[in-house]
């Protein structure tokens, strides 16, 4: 991915370029000649509209960026959510930590519509053992909130598979991870806020917008996006997932993933 992740970013134009640029260095060469012309089968990805509470947002950053701040297209009012942090020496920094978290999404959350009354606070030793005990006791006590969000230190940040793989299989509860760094130290803390609240509304049944068809860019018949890849190697093996639509206007979403692959380049075509 690295190799090839310089030619994914590139814009339409760009990558036409870059792409004539090594036919002419192919046809340079003493070695290799290519007949001409060449012809290519390919289709364009239009840059999508997108419309967020009657509001149409157009990319137009070229990389495939968009700002919003507009109301989402549906949203939810998070009135029971924790946030779980761990307390060490400095047990007073940590606290003010979380709250300036917690003060932080609700003033980010304004201009999509989406609500954050006052979460519930979780506190920790630094063991992640000692992180799902907590996480159990509470929720055997006050029930299951709509959503976990863990405030990771630095050194914490170690802890994210094995948590992450607890709330949602275990816990069977929608979880967000924040690392205090994105967030707290960030250069612009509003924006790193802004977009980890469109993940927790979607997370929790809210749909961030939805995508305006335009004419000649689609079907005129059901339509699905969809992605899969392969993730790094665990205990059980490799790990595919995959994501998709299965509506037109791209709103409605499906995750799966399989594991037990002995190899990320073996699994079998049939899967994909």
């Amino acid at each position: 991915m690295k190799k090839i992740g310089p030619y994914t970013k590139l814009s339409p134009e760009e990558r036409m370029k870059k792409t004539g640029d090594i036919v002419q260095t192919l046809n340079d060469s003493d070695n290799i000649h290519l007949s001409l012309p060449q012809k290519i089968k390919a289709y364009q990805l239009v840059q999508p509209y997108v419309k967020v509470q009657g509001t149409q947002v157009v990319k137009n950053h070229g990389d495939g960026s968009m700002n919003i701040r507009d109301k989402l297209r549906s949203t939810v009012n998070f009135k029971d959510w924790v946030v779980v942090y761990s307390t060490g020496k400095n047990a007073k920094i940590d606290d003010r930590d979380a709250d300036d978290l917690a003060n932080l999404l609700g003033k980010a959350s304004e201009a999509f519509g989406v609500k954050f009354e006052e979460p519930g606070f979780i506190t920790c030793p630094q063991n992640v053992q000692d992180w799902k005990k907590e996480l159990a006791a509470d929720i055997e006590k006050n029930g299951k909130p709509q959503i976990i969000v863990l405030f990771f230190n630095p050194f914490e940040e170690k802890f994210y598979g094995e948590m992450k793989r607890f709330i949602t299989c275990e816990l069977k509860i929608p979880c967000q991870v924040i690392r205090k760094k994105t967030v707290l130290k960030a250069k612009n803390p509003m924006s790193a806020a802004s977009k980890i609240v469109i993940q927790m509304n979607q997370k929790v049944g809210g749909t961030a917008w939805e995508i305006i068809p335009q004419e000649g860019a689609y079907t005129s018949k059901k339509r699905t996006m969809y992605g899969s890849f392969a993730i790094s190697k665990g205990k059980k093996g490799f790990t595919m997932a995959f994501t998709g639509t299965v509506n037109n206007e791209f709103t409605k979403v499906f995750n799966y993933c399989k594991t037990g692959y002995k190899s990320k380049d073996d699994i079998p075509q049939a899967d994909f």
